[in-house]
């Protein structure tokens, strides 16, 4: 059994790529391809929280399903893997888990985006589900190479990791790993970001059909994102005895301007772009192909 893993990263057009598969997994199956996602789910999310949990029963489960349905080969994505690059450890328990079950065969796939145009496209996105702070963000992610961001949420999972200095961690994760690894170039778009994930699995002859602009995770504009970010704030002051007036001050922070976003972005893609370009020009599918 072929296993490929596509592990986002976020904000690389995962959304889109798992609209497609599971619309086409009828076509898929036909080419003994499985692709099946986590209950009330559009993708394998809950298998890759599961994984972060060091509980690999979910991804074990998937492939004697898809040997069971006679299938060769079989993708898991969910770009909540991109905590795996960070967590070596749980890499190989996950991979043993699923060689066990009957993997003879792994790919890990990672989409990379200049790592600026990440940090901006992914604070648009962490706006819709809790507060943080843009400037506080850069600064760690400029220090550390990596942000994680815990969430409040009662559910998995309890943290978000994502991964902005590509050559520091995906280095020791190919190392690591008893796959493959996989590089995409967020760039090369047409018709979609990914798309040599599906055409690796599926065959150069396979034409899948494409999902609607309904399938884009859109990205919030800047007004969106401050009435996200005032709406979040003013959820997790309420009930705390501040007063108004300090309220009203704290919200006054929660716009920063569009010149101090570029800036800090236009930072991080100096400090990591560089790597991520040495690791492409290695490890690219489309310089593979």
């Amino acid at each position: 059994m072929r296993l490929l893993i596509h592990g986002g990263l976020h904000k690389t057009a995962s959304t889109f790529l798992q609209q497609l598969l599971l619309i086409n997994r009828a076509a898929l199956r036909a080419r003994r391809v499985y692709m099946q996602p986590d209950t009330h789910l559009l993708a394998n999310h809950g298998t890759a929280w599961m994984a972060l949990q060091r509980d690999y029963r979910h991804a074990a489960a998937h492939v004697r399903e898809a040997i069971k349905a006679g299938c060769s080969a079989m993708i898991l994505t969910s770009e909540d893997f991109e905590g795996l690059i960070f967590d070596l450890e749980r890499l190989a328990a996950l991979e043993s888990a699923v060689q066990a079950a009957g993997v003879t065969e792994l790919e890990w796939h990672f989409c990379l985006r200049d790592p600026g145009e990440y940090l901006a496209s992914m604070y648009a996105e962490l706006s819709k589900h809790q507060y943080v702070d843009f400037l506080a963000m850069s600064v760690i992610a400029l220090r550390d190479g990596k942000v994680r961001v815990e969430r409040p949420a009662k559910r998995l999972p309890r943290k978000w990791q994502f991964c902005f200095d590509h050559a520091r961690f995906l280095e020791p994760f190919a190392e690591a790993t008893g796959g493959t690894l996989h590089l995409h170039d967020f760039r090369d778009g047409t018709p979609f970001p990914g798309h040599r994930i599906v055409s690796g699995l599926a065959g150069s002859d396979f034409t899948p059909e494409l999902p609607g602009n309904g399938a884009r995770n859109q990205r919030p504009d800047e007004a969106q994102v401050e009435a996200n970010l005032a709406a979040q704030l003013e959820q997790i002051t309420e009930g705390t005895g501040l007063p108004a007036q300090v309220r009203a001050v704290l919200l006054e922070h929660t716009t920063v301007s569009q010149e101090v976003q570029d800036a800090c972005a236009a930072a991080v893609s100096r400090r990591f772009a560089p790597g991520m370009e040495s690791l492409l020009s290695r490890w690219s599918a489309s310089r593979a192909a």
